[in-house]
Order: C-alpha cells, then structure tokens, then sequence
C-alpha cells in the first residue's frame, strides 16, 4: 500500500488466489460488494 501515490486506497484481504478470489464461488457476496461501493463513492 505504500507504493501506491493516493491517498484514497481500501486494501481487501481475502482468502484464496487471486482469480478464485474474482471469479470465485464467493466472490459476488464477498469481494464484487465491496469494491462497486468503494467506486460508487467515486462515480458521482
């Protein structure tokens, strides 16, 4: 998180790869949630 230059950053750990954690049986209730709310906030 450190190398990123924003300020406005969410680190999301979660358990699992990386593309099971995105495509993944959970990944619709667990991680797609949180990272449309944290764009949302950013859309308007």
């Amino acid at each position: 998180m450190d190398k990123i230059g924003s300020k406005d950053k969410l680190l999301l750990e979660m358990r699992g790869g990386h593309i099971g954690m995105m495509v993944g049986s959970g990944a619709s209730k667990r991680v797609w949630p949180q990272i449309e709310a944290w764009l949302a906030k950013r859309s308007q």
